[in-house]
């Protein structure tokens, strides 16, 4: 544990316990008692924080998480307020949750007609003002059609 650990736990046992590390080499603390001290670091020590989270969670500690909550709850209830008082309640958006490590962003579906007028245009073409539509996409719209290519105007 000293091994992957040691930069950490020396730090913590200097800012929590007072202590130095290699009392234990010394004699002066003996390594059960290392191990249980060690056991009960606090949550944001260096030690949990390295063993306990991914990288992208450094230095997020429990109090950092909490308050990105309240701050969620606060924007939470300010637009209700917004809504009960406004004339267009739908008009009133909530604002985006609070960016944490753990929260998962929204993943964009695709959008055929946007990847084709990004895509490079085909050998004879000069520009991306028309493209074939993909057969999948001409079946789902029940509009049948043989993909020939759609006109932008």
């Amino acid at each position: 544990m000293i091994d992957d650990h040691g930069t950490e736990i020396t730090a913590d046992f200097r800012r929590y316990y007072g202590l130095d590390i290699l009392d234990v080499f010394r004699g002066s603390l003996s390594p059960r008692r290392c191990l249980a001290l060690i056991a009960e670091l606090p949550l944001d020590s260096a030690f949990h924080n390295r063993q306990l989270s991914d990288e992208k969670e450094r230095g997020w500690d429990r109090t950092a998480f909490m308050l990105a909550d309240v701050i969620d709850a606060i924007h939470g209830l300010h637009t209700t307020v917004a809504k009960s008082n406004s004339k267009s309640p739908r008009g009133v958006k909530q604002p985006p949750p609070y960016p944490t490590p753990r929260r998962k962003t929204k993943e964009t579906t695709s959008n055929p007609f946007a990847e084709a007028l990004r895509a490079e245009p085909p050998a004879g073409q000069s520009n991306n003002s028309s493209f074939p539509i993909p057969q999948d996409v001409l079946s789902r719209s029940g509009m049948g059609g043989d993909g020939t290519p759609f006109k932008l105007t």
